[in-house]
């Protein structure tokens, strides 16, 4: 139970410097080989104090970590993140009329709160079977024209469209840790019934990374389905859909063009960038907490090894 606490707290480090509740580490403790899938609530408080009592990791303000400057940076970053959400959701009423829109969540680490003052806002979409490449688009051009889409140097406040689906049971390739904790941080924003059912649909591969994740969905307070000009925008949006959702086929064609061009020669892995026509996933180049599960897994092999060592040394 130690290690898997430890491990949980290291890759939340890794991933961006992040502090985490009890009840974080709980939901976000990931299986291990060594303990049992489920863990009592109970015993893991008792292993989580022995561990501080231990000197192994730090705790204050109810918030557990390994390294004290993480503690000072989330205080921080929770005042910034809920000022990018606010922002964020004024801008939304450019989005959400779009037909080929099905859902929206706030995913990286404004989901979690811990954005830093020059973050991009990263957003996952969920689309209509056949339309993400014409969603993509449609979501890049308005937000250009908003003066928001993330591009080069400019990343502060702006959308980064980072992740599309539409087959909402993620492919097997793609279940791993690092998108496990992913789908278990999304914040939806629109589309409520759609997350409720992207959740069911992955639950259980989900669970076999993360066995104390709560069964149900997790409802949120920054939801806009039931506002008024949502239901307006979205009525408009299906009168207009006939005439929207023209060209799909050569904007899917020219966007995989472009994009493969500018890839000539790397060699990118799998999981940072996916073309397909029900995933799209731009993790290229990996940010910091997208390389932060491979991280992880260099350094539990560091400690198996040097446990070893010790061990041979006795």
């Amino acid at each position: 139970m130690k290690e898997a606490i430890l491990s949980t707290l290291v890759y939340y480090h890794l991933w961006g410097d992040a502090p985490l509740t009890a009840i974080e580490i709980y939901q976000h403790l990931f299986w291990l080989d060594n303990f049992p899938k489920k863990a009592g609530f109970d015993d893991f408080l008792s292993y989580l104090d022995k561990l501080v009592a231990e000197g192994k990791i730090f705790a204050r303000g109810g918030y557990f970590f390994l390294v004290e400057d993480d503690f000072f940076s989330r205080q921080k970053n929770y005042k910034i993140s809920l000022l990018k959400k606010k922002r964020l959701l004024w801008y939304l009423k450019f989005f959400v009329w779009w037909p080929t829109i099905k859902g929206l969540a706030v995913s990286g680490s404004l989901d979690a709160d811990n954005a830093r003052g020059e973050s991009d806002w990263d957003v996952l979409v969920i689309c209509r079977q056949g339309y993400v490449w014409l969603t993509r688009f449609w979501l890049a051009f308005i937000s250009h024209l908003l003066g928001r889409r993330r591009y080069q140097r400019k990343i502060k406040d702006r959308f980064c469209w980072n992740y599309f689906l539409a087959n909402q049971k993620i492919h097997s390739k793609y279940q791993t840790f690092g998108q496990a904790q992913m789908f278990s941080r999304l914040v939806p924003l629109f589309g409520q019934d759609e997350f409720i059912f992207l959740w069911k649909k992955n639950n259980q591969w989900i669970k076999k990374f993360l066995p104390n994740f709560p069964e149900d969905y997790q409802k949120n307070v920054w939801l806009i389905d039931n506002f008024f000009w949502v239901k307006i925008e979205r009525s408009l949006g299906k009168i207009l859909s006939l005439i929207l959702v023209q060209g799909k086929n050569w904007l899917r064609r020219w966007q995989k063009e472009k994009i493969n061009r500018s890839n000539t020669g790397l060699a990118i892995k799998y999981n940072y960038l996916s073309l397909s026509d029900d995933l799209l996933i731009f993790h290229y180049p990996p940010s910091r907490g997208v390389l932060a599960e491979e991280r992880l897994e260099e350094w539990m092999n560091k400690s198996q090894k040097s446990k070893i060592k010790s061990q041979k040394s006795k």
